[in-house]
């Protein structure tokens, strides 16, 4: 799953990298209220609004990752939020979770990165506007089948995806003909492999695709924006 940081008031999961700016908005007069005021517009890879997605605004921990939530604000039926802060400086999240529960669209920081630790602090002014525009691309797919000779059946095994860069990761479920699907996915490099655990024996067995028992021996997959995968079968021998 992709880093996210701990949420105090709502709950958001899952959700690639799209187009940001971060620029003083034009409001109609000059607030006074000593808090600062923003807003901004949430869209798709299309331009399309994104109502009732959210921008979110953390403090940064100890190790600079951001948690605690100071404010969210969600969008209108055209994609746009608008809301007022405590002046600072803050790590600024968009999710379409609330708009896309289950992964049609991926969440960022600001400025266009999935890692926490890529994310840019935005500083917000009293008595001033800021607008916050995201762009947010379509969740990727990677699908194939599972063979398994031995005893232990395909469908016990997790397919799973993971780019060690960004800390990216999703996974899936594999149906009893070894066919599975990995949805949710942003873009990225990422490792495909397939999991089992043996309650019996307590041992864990690890394959990398295309054929290999460790990573080094593992090919990479590069996946685009919104693109669907196909083809990504494997065969694991259980028979030793």
């Amino acid at each position: 799953m992709i880093r996210r940081p701990i949420r105090l008031l709502a709950v958001v999961m899952l959700a690639a990298a799209g187009t940001l700016t971060a620029s003083p908005a034009r409001a109609a007069g000059h607030p006074t209220d000593g808090l600062a005021h923003w807003r901004g517009r949430i869209v798709d890879e299309r331009g399309n609004p994104l109502a009732f997605a959210e921008a979110v605004l953390y403090l940064r921990d100890a190790n600079g990752y951001p948690s605690g939530m100071v404010s969210f604000e969600h969008t209108d039926d055209n994609g746009w939020y608008e809301g007022s802060v405590v002046p600072g400086r803050y790590v600024v999240w968009f999710t379409p979770y609330a708009a896309q529960p289950w992964g049609g669209y991926v969440d960022e920081y600001y400025p266009n990165t999935h890692d926490p630790a890529q994310a840019k602090d935005v500083e917000f002014r009293a008595d001033s506007w800021t607008r916050l525009d995201a762009r947010l691309d379509r969740t990727s797919t990677i699908s194939g089948r599972l063979t398994v000779t031995g005893d232990v059946p395909a469908n016990y095994f997790t397919p799973s995806v993971y780019d060690p860069k960004t800390e990216a990761s999703a996974a899936g479920a594999i149906e009893e003909d070894g066919t599975f699907t990995i949805t949710g996915i942003p873009h990225g490099t990422f490792y495909l492999t397939f999991s089992y655990y043996d309650e019996a024996t307590d041992s864990f067995t690890v394959r990398y695709w295309p054929d290999s028992p460790t990573r080094d021996g593992a090919r990479k997959i590069q996946l685009p924006r919104g693109r669907e995968l196909t083809g990504y079968d494997m065969t694991i021998d259980m028979t030793g």
